[in-house]
């Protein structure tokens, strides 16, 4: 039985470590603001948080 080659576009697909080269540039800029975006948002949130906590002690 003969072994079929893997077509150009399934060997580009399976490369780990890197994204895949069918999204488009747009699309991951996307995300990456909305990562930063919520990472930015999450470590303020955490430093409200901590410091109405200590004020609420003090008092």
């Amino acid at each position: 039985m003969a072994r079929k080659k893997l077509s150009q576009e399934n060997q580009t697909t399976k490369i780990e470590g890197g994204p895949l080269p069918n999204k488009s540039d747009r699309e991951t800029k996307i995300l990456n603001a909305m990562a930063n975006t919520s990472v930015l948002l999450m470590s303020t949130m955490m430093g409200a948080f901590t410091s109405v906590n200590t004020l609420s002690i003090e008092i």
